[in-house]
């Protein structure tokens, strides 16, 4: 029943990593470690594609080149601004989650199936920053703790 599940589970989420199912497995009730849902996972030869297609191997050449002749004609920049880690982390989610698996008919198809992945993002996307927890999850458990009481250590008055 598990190897089921977790093979149900990476039709579903295809991108997501022997850890991130066995987060959704523990939700659902099952106990299974991350060891146990990996073995099972390679075992069913589920893992994610790391090495990059050869089309986009010869474009990163491309653009190296590019880079090159660009530095060559106008010389080195003084600096080189990265954009913020988080915005690239969601987008790169966002591009493999929603737009590389589907092919959109029209505009309207494009926003029901971005708005499908976000509620299923914000709803179920068990996010490692926030415990594992999915984002609309997060603010409910939050509320349900007790307040942490700050101590004060120094000199009393």
């Amino acid at each position: 029943m598990l190897r089921k599940r977790i093979r149900e589970i990476a039709w579903s989420r295809v991108r997501y990593g022997a850890r991130r199912r066995g987060v959704l497995l523990r939700r659902e009730g099952w106990v299974a470690n991350y060891k146990r849902v990996r073995r099972m996972y390679r075992e069913e030869g589920l893992a994610i594609r790391i090495k990059s297609p050869k089309r986009r191997r010869a474009a990163k050449v491309r653009e190296v080149g590019v880079l090159r002749r660009l530095v060559a004609e106008r010389g080195k920049p003084q600096r080189i601004t990265c954009d913020n880690a988080f915005c690239e982390s969601f987008n790169n989610r966002v591009r493999q989650e929603l737009l590389n698996p589907n092919w959109f008919r029209s505009l309207l198809d494009a926003r029901v199936q971005a708005a499908a992945w976000r509620r299923d993002y914000n709803a179920n996307h068990p996010h490692s920053t926030l415990g594992n927890l999915a984002p609309e999850e997060f603010p409910r458990r939050a509320k349900n703790t007790p307040p942490i009481v700050a101590i004060s250590i120094g000199h009393a008055e």
